[in-house]
């Protein structure tokens, strides 16, 4: 996996049913560490569709063909498609996460919208590593309430509300921490 999106389409695979890798044989165990955390909690709100849920997921919102780590707390009226997420994302009430990589600890404001619209424009910073709609946020960023981010950004880590404008993130654009 020597790109986004070899690393993006190997978690997809992974939500196959055909796929000849069968994750639950017991006979070959997966060895990797593990947090002890607690079992994944579905709330009422809930519903999820062909997706892998990590330990101490929390999921309230819409989960459709995704991959959530450890520690992820989807809110109630939040959707998420399409998309891997890393540990301790949050990803508050009524926000939208699609065809996206969020890396570990992003918070995702209400509201907001990633990997939004029909706009494929290449990344203008990195046109050889975005440019197929794949969104990605870097490690603890914070992405403020009701801020759109269209197709292929790259968000990078730390970023806090402070470095965002709060008009929309256009396609193809790239947001670094200020300070």
């Amino acid at each position: 996996m020597g790109t986004l999106d070899a690393y993006w389409e190997a978690n997809m695979d992974l939500l196959d049913e055909r796929l000849p890798l069968d994750l639950y044989d017991q006979h070959w165990p997966i060895r990797t560490p593990e947090e002890d955390r607690p079992p994944v909690k579905l709330g009422n709100t809930a519903q999820v569709a062909s997706s892998i849920l990590g330990e101490g997921a929390i999921i309230n919102g819409k989960i459709e063909n995704s991959v959530l780590f450890s520690g992820v707390f989807v809110s109630e009226g939040a959707h998420v498609s399409d998309s891997i997420l890393m540990n301790d994302v949050v990803v508050e009430a009524g926000a939208y996460v699609d065809r996206s990589i969020l890396d570990k600890a992003v918070r995702v404001g209400e509201e907001a919208r990633i990997g939004w619209g029909e706009d494929h424009r290449k990344n203008v910073k990195y046109p050889d590593v975005l440019c197929s709609g794949l969104t990605v946020v870097g490690k603890n960023a914070r992405i403020p309430p009701r801020l759109v981010i269209g197709r292929n950004c790259h968000i990078g880590a730390d970023v806090t509300w402070r470095d965002f404008d709060n008009s929309p993130i256009s396609s193809g654009e790239s947001i670094e921490c200020r300070t």
